[in-house]
């Protein structure tokens, strides 16, 4: 995955150095018009300084496709600053914490939700309480989850959550 962000950034950077500098720079102006264009990621404190810094090279998704530690989202904001990456020292702090909020690892890795209580599954996997309970329940009443999709079918769960928080889900 790391491979895959590195080819997207440089293929920006090329674009950026053949005149996709102008383009860069409308980005950067747009960047409340494009919030709206990232449905995945969830309100809070940082999320417009992710879109607005990382939509200059590639989509603030393409970030958050796998989880990581503190650390991890720590070392990949220092290699993206290295590659040319601009923002304030505030704005990566900004952008660390709301990554760190949303989209780190639960605390001992993946969340597995044939065996996860309900506790588990709301804190690993940011559900309410009445989610994880319907999780909980129906996982009783039909048997072991097999995959996304079968989680999909608690009815209390919003697919679009479940995709975001896919990377930290294991069955």
């Amino acid at each position: 995955m790391r491979a895959k962000i590195f080819g997207v950034f440089m293929l920006c950077m090329a674009a950026s150095l053949s005149g996709g500098a102008a383009k860069a720079q409308q980005n950067a102006q747009g960047a409340s018009q494009q919030q709206d264009a990232h449905p995945s990621l969830p309100p809070g404190a940082g999320r417009d300084t992710l879109v607005k810094v990382c939509s200059q090279c590639h989509a603030p998704e393409n970030v958050i496709a796998n989880r990581q530690d503190r650390q991890g989202w720590e070392n990949t904001l220092t290699k993206m600053s290295d590659y040319g990456a601009v923002a304030s020292d505030d704005q990566f702090s900004a952008i660390l914490e709301y990554l760190v909020k949303n989209f780190s690892l639960a605390p001992g890795g993946p969340v597995n939700v044939n065996k996860a209580t309900s506790a588990e599954l709301q804190s690993g996997l940011k559900l309410t309480d009445k989610q994880a309970d319907a999780v909980v329940a129906y996982r009783e009443k039909n048997g072991d989850f097999k995959s996304l999709d079968d989680l999909k079918k608690v009815p209390e769960l919003d697919p679009k959550q479940l995709d975001a928080e896919k990377s930290g889900i294991v069955f």
